[in-house]
């Protein structure tokens, strides 16, 4: 499995380059999709969005990733999942909010979708200035251009699965890892990559295990066919995914590891593996059954074939008046064992 990372960043001596977060959620969209844009729709905007090289030639995200691996599937070229990391500095967000408050606000939300507060205490703060502060940081989250418009309740729902601390958030939503803080020490020790290690690493093995359930799941759809050769190679594959291939939490660092166990909940990984692991169970059992029944079958044909041989050695001994009933009455003794056992 191959994992390629595109870094998209502004250019920081072009004043045309500077990005707010109306364009950050439209490049959101290359992985996010959404209505009208995504993959089966007539617009694409994978299409539309184009980068371009040193020499002046244009590429899709989809050129980009072709020019790197050789992929056949044109499926396997859509864009999976994307982090956005924005590093706010110590200044106040260019509408004149500072950005402390803008995650004592978040804060507060947060805790709101928590339960401890009705869903009619949950309010905006009164100021405009703040407020659209509050809906700028969530609709980069959940990928939506039109955030202006939605609610406190719906919000809050978003900022409830976020991380908010030492004025910095993370979170995550569909495939969005979002970081926002005022500064990354990772990010400057390796200006090069383009984005925090300690953001993409957990993205790429979130992917990895994402790809590695798909196959799970995949293979538990094969063993519908019901064919004995089907079963035992659904199982191969499942347990190679689950017990070879998935990774479980490997990281040191509280962040990674935050982001890690963050993702796999929101996506729905951890319930998805818990799922596929008690399909694989079930499979295994019914497997054992049928191969434990075909044992017992040829265990049978063996036998009858050692008494017919023994019924004609005893044909040259004993009357074959004799040998007839000694052999039904081994056989339907045998067949009375085989039953209650």
């Amino acid at each position: 499995m191959s994992i390629l990372h595109l870094v998209v960043a502004p250019d920081g001596d072009s004043a045309d380059s500077i990005m707010n977060e109306y364009d950050v959620v439209e490049l959101s969209k290359l992985w996010e999709g959404g209505e009208g844009v995504g993959p089966d729709s007539p617009l694409r905007i994978d299409h539309l969005v184009t980068f371009q090289d040193a020499g002046g030639q244009n590429h899709t995200i989809a050129d980009l990733a072709a020019s790197v691996f050789d992929l056949q599937n044109p499926g396997a070229r859509q864009p999976r999942l994307g982090t956005i990391q924005i590093l706010c500095g110590d200044e106040i967000v260019p509408a004149g909010v500072p950005w402390q408050d803008v995650w004592e606000y978040a804060q507060a939300l947060k805790e709101a979708s928590g339960g401890t507060s009705s869903s009619a205490a949950i309010r905006f703060p009164q100021d405009e200035l703040h407020h659209r502060a509050v809906k700028g940081v969530a609709g980069i989250l959940q990928g939506l251009l039109d955030f202006d418009r939605i609610g406190p309740s719906e919000i809050a729902d978003v900022l409830g699965t976020t991380q908010v601390a030492d004025g910095a958030l993370i979170g995550i939503h569909k495939g969005t890892l979002l970081s926002i803080s005022e500064t990354d020490r990772a990010y400057h020790a390796a200006p090069a990559v383009g984005v925090s290690p300690y953001l993409l690493t957990p993205q790429s093995v979130l992917a990895h295990n994402e790809e590695s359930l798909r196959a799970a799941s995949d293979a538990a759809q094969m063993a519908d066919s019901g064919t004995m050769r089907v079963l035992a190679s659904s199982r191969r594959k499942m347990h190679q995914a689950l017990n070879r291939y998935l990774l479980p939490n490997v990281f040191h660092y509280s962040t990674e590891r935050m982001i890690f166990d963050m993702g796999m909940t929101s996506r729905g990984l951890t319930d998805q593996e818990r799922a596929l692991r008690a399909a694989l169970a079930e499979l295994t059992a019914e497997l054992d059954t049928r191969i434990a029944d075909r044992r017992r079958i040829a265990e049978d044909v063996i036998s009858g074939l050692l008494l017919v041989l023994s019924g004609v050695s005893l044909k040259d001994i004993l009357p074959l008046s004799l040998v007839l009933p000694l052999l039904a009455a081994a056989g339907g003794l045998y067949v009375y064992w085989r039953l209650r056992t």
